[in-house]
């Protein structure tokens, strides 16, 4: 599992033998707050990092969106092969964490049940419409003010 190492120096040391060697990934926030330096396994997956920073004090999982320069880190991609030194050295040594605010209900991204879309963070507005259908009532909200529960 990733795991926060506060204080340490660098932007990417390895560690351990070549099966099993782990990455020390420097997180910042957009802010420019610094959220630490998290050691993660080659194997591991952005998700877990995500994970580790949670744990560290971060904002949940899901409200997290990890950039490498410019690119948007999926959840499925595997940490050995994303955080190169090349990588990790072009974009300035660290990982910028993005806060956005997710669906408190779907964890995530929404989808509408009504057209099938692929989820989207921000597919359905504040009324319940589907940017994508323009319908109504095609997620599941647990608003307690909403008829459509």
């Amino acid at each position: 599992m990733a795991a926060a190492r506060p204080g340490s120096e660098g932007g990417l040391q390895c560690t351990g033998d070549d099966a099993e060697w782990e990455l020390l990934v420097r997180v910042r926030s957009l802010a420019g707050g610094e959220m630490g330096l998290f050691e993660v396994g080659a194997a591991q997956s952005v998700a877990d990092l995500k994970l580790a920073i949670r744990d560290a004090g971060g904002p949940v999982a899901w409200d997290q969106k990890l950039l490498l320069g410019h690119r948007e880190l999926r959840n499925d991609e595997v940490a050995g092969t994303v955080f190169s030194a090349q990588a990790l050295h072009s974009a300035g040594g660290f990982v910028s964490l993005v806060t956005v605010q997710g669906c408190p209900d779907c964890h995530g991204p929404c989808c509408c049940n009504l057209c099938g879309c692929e989820p989207a963070l921000g597919l359905i507005d504040y009324y319940g419409v589907c940017k994508q259908c323009s319908k109504s009532g095609g997620h599941k909200s647990r608003c307690k003010f909403c008829a459509q529960s």
